[in-house]
């Protein structure tokens, strides 16, 4: 009963559907002599539509023809499955529903446009009837009903047909904005869109700092993040996401430190799987090597220390996976007279040094999480001292050792002692660090 279908003023098929209604004669004729009004009723309900409903007082004469198109077609079918009590082909109500869709009418408009319908179909066979019908008043009533079923039923249509667009718009829409996402965070945006209208189209905005996330995938083409974009939003965080390969990745406005401390507050709540923060960056060209950097931090990230790292806060951690096979053979250096020494004592004196670092070097701190004594804490640092050849009192020698210690819970002992850049097996790091 609403929008500009362009169908001829022709009868509408009897229904695809529902059984035959009884129709008193009288009746019958009623609603066939509205049925042949069509074309004064329709011009008439328009004028209800656009005094009543805002978004039907059109800016030119062809919005209005259409609407008038479409209401002398539907309000016609309406009229004759009345006639022959039966429901009408839905064809034209769908074509409808689309119409509007396309013509960007709320729903709301079209479910209110659908109502005052209802109530102007019933109040024209009230009127015909005193005007010199001779339907019963029984009768009459039970055509309030039915004038009910015939319109719901074509609204039902309108509305399939409004959402089915809709949601066929909404996902070009999103596949667009995933293909713009893509090309900017991969660095192969080109001429006429620019980074920052990249940026300003996928609703981060232009000012201020970013940030992007690498969240890993539970599995592939999944995401592991799901509903991360409306969380932030409910914080006024603006966020675009993807899923590319290998991770869920997103591109997230941080005007400022609050703002960025808040969203990894909301990742951390989140995080299923391992997330890395990239460093924040102002112009949106540099968000593919600000992916890199997130990958980065994903790489570094380990369970045992929660499951967020971010790239800034964490550079012992982001540089052992940064150059695996640079840092893997200075580990192994820094490291080499520990391999010396049996697998357990290893563990041992590893699992303090790190307990240790953890604590600032508070040696009362770092015994009562080990639960043992303090002076046994101080014997285990200095056979870690004896094995590595460092001393935890020279600063270059502790940053190196910090480092070598990184690259190395992050890697599985090998045969004859030498350790290879792979993942470490299940155990390893919960020996090193729990």
């Amino acid at each position: 009963m609403c929008g500009s279908s362009g169908e001829a003023d022709e009868p509408i098929p009897a229904a695809r559907s529902g059984a035959g209604r009884r129709t008193h004669p009288e009746l019958s004729r009623l609603a066939n002599r509205l049925a042949g009004q069509a074309d004064p009723l329709a011009r008439r309900l328009a004028a209800v539509f656009r005094e009543e409903i805002p978004f039907y007082r059109p800016a030119s004469a062809d919005p209005e023809q259409q609407v008038l198109n479409s209401l002398r077609v539907n309000l016609r079918s309406v009229f004759l499955a009345l006639g022959i009590g039966r429901l009408p082909d839905t064809g034209a109500a769908y074509a409808t529903g689309e119409a509007r869709a396309r013509a960007d009418v709320p729903l709301a408009a079209v479910l209110q446009a659908s109502l005052l319908s209802t109530r102007f179909i019933w109040q024209a066979l009230v009127d015909e009837n005193r005007a010199g019908g001779a339907v019963p008043d029984g009768e009459l009533l039970d055509a309030g009903a039915a004038v009910w079923e015939v319109v719901h039923h074509v609204t039902q249509a309108a509305v399939e047909g409004y959402r089915e667009h809709q949601a066929t718009r909404i996902l070009a829409r999103e596949h667009e904005r995933s293909a713009l996402l893509r090309a900017l965070l991969e660095g192969r945006l080109t001429w006429p869109i620019t980074p920052r209208e990249a940026a300003e189209i996928l609703g981060v905005g232009l000012q201020g700092s970013y940030v992007v996330v690498a969240a890993g995938l539970a599995q592939p083409g999944r995401r592991s993040l799901p509903g991360i974009d409306a969380t932030l939003a409910s914080l006024g965080i603006r966020s675009a996401w993807l899923v590319l390969p290998e991770v869920q990745a997103g591109i997230v406005a941080v005007p400022d430190e609050a703002r960025r401390r808040e969203l990894v507050d909301a990742l951390r709540a989140e995080a299923t799987g391992p997330i890395g923060v990239s460093p924040p960056f102002d112009d949106p060209a540099a968000a593919a090597p600000a992916l890199q950097l997130a990958n980065v931090a994903l790489a570094a990230t380990l369970r045992e220390r929660g499951l967020v790292t971010v790239f800034d806060d964490d550079a012992f951690a982001v540089t052992a996976v940064a150059a695996a096979p640079v840092t893997g053979r200075a580990a192994d250096r820094v490291l080499a007279g520990l391999d010396a020494a049996r697998p357990e004592e290893q563990d041992l004196l590893l699992r303090t040094f790190l307990a240790w670092v953890a604590h600032d070097g508070q040696v009362a701190r770092t015994a009562e999480e080990l639960s043992c004594h303090a002076n046994t804490i101080r014997r285990r640092l200095r056979r870690f001292e004896s094995y590595t050849g460092k001393s935890l009192a020279k600063p270059r020698d502790l940053a190196e050792l910090c480092l070598a210690v990184e690259v190395r819970i992050r890697r599985a002992p090998a045969a004859g002692g030498h350790a290879q850049p792979t993942t470490p097996p299940a155990g390893t790091v919960d020996r090193l660090i729990g």
